[in-house]
């Protein structure tokens, strides 16, 4: 953590006790100390400052005027000599560089970073990630900004989400981005249909999405305007009340506007029993089965069995 300098000036010790209240490390620096570190994350502590006279005199004789428009005009100071701003030499610079050298990351590319951290979420014994919940607390944000629980979500470790539920995590924590755990593990469902035909549905018995927070409302609207939207194993497992709802929620926003392929062991004679809502059933039935191409696959044989075949 770099401190504001101009804090420091004054009252250093004020500045730096601030800053370890905050940040539980031995590396807090000044910014002058902090210029050469190549320390891969700097937080910059208090970098706008409470000095309203030092601001001022830095702004004064600008108006808002100054700075309306697409550009601003830079020049240096007329008298050379001048060396009153130089102070604030450093500290312009600085801001420069990490301004137009910062990578913005957006959720994707952050999504990207976290499924290369995976790795320990996906394993079978997660005990040291257990100790790291004891010493940082079972909600502590890794190196992507996320809670052990968003990553277990998105590794689909069911083991390791039912051990962090039991040690308290909280389900509708939210990232950078407004995504919980739930979230993490649909945007991975999204990119990954392996996964989601795997383990979505656990990771939801799990979870138990909070459709008040407004995030599943979101994702449902998202997967409306899909061009095309697969729903595969389709009663493969009882199906809820509120789960019945959604559907019926999400093929009304697609009917007649975008496509929807739904593949199942079940025959479709037999939905409207699995579903166990007559009226419910006839609705979602009515905007899937009388309009849809229906495609029959027969055989004694599995596809995965002819797939594996040597002679094949």
């Amino acid at each position: 953590a770099a401190v504001d300098e101009s804090k420091i000036d004054r009252e250093p010790a004020l500045a730096d006790a601030a800053a370890r209240e905050h940040f539980r490390t031995p590396l807090v620096f000044s910014v002058h100390e902090a210029k050469g570190l190549e320390y891969r994350h700097v937080i910059l502590y208090a970098l706008v400052s409470g000095q309203r006279a030092a601001y001022a005199e830095v702004c004064d004789g600008l108006t808002p005027a100054d700075v309306e428009g697409d550009t601003l005009e830079y020049g240096r100071a007329r008298d050379k000599g001048d060396k009153s701003l130089e102070m604030y030499k450093f500290y312009v610079n600085a801001l420069y560089v990490a301004m137009t050298r910062q990578q913005q990351l957006g959720w994707r590319a952050v999504a990207s970073l976290r499924q290369r951290h995976l790795q320990p979420y996906a394993a079978h014994n997660f005990k040291d990630l257990l100790r790291q919940c004891d010493v940082y607390g079972v909600d502590h944000r890794g190196p992507t900004g996320a809670t052990p629980l968003m990553m277990a979500a998105r590794a689909g470790q069911l083991a390791l989400v039912d051990a962090l539920l039991e040690h308290g995590a909280d389900a509708q924590a939210v990232d950078e981005f407004g995504h919980t755990p739930w979230w993490s593990a649909l945007n991975r469902a999204m990119e990954d249909p392996a996964f989601a035909r795997q383990s979505i549905g656990p990771l939801f018995d799990e979870l138990q999405v909070a459709h008040g927070d407004g995030s599943f409302a979101r994702r449902l609207a998202q997967l409306a305007k899909l061009d095309l939207l697969v729903i595969d194993d389709f009663a493969i497992s009882p199906m809820g009340p509120a789960e019945r709802n959604d559907l019926l929620e999400l093929l009304d926003d697609r009917i007649g506007t975008r496509s929807t392929l739904i593949t199942s062991q079940l025959p479709v004679k037999a939905w409207h029993t699995y579903l166990n809502d007559p009226t419910l059933a006839d609705a979602i039935l009515d905007r899937v089965v009388h309009s849809s191409h229906k495609i029959e696959l027969k055989g004694t044989k599995s596809l995965r069995d002819n797939q594996s075949s040597p002679d094949q």
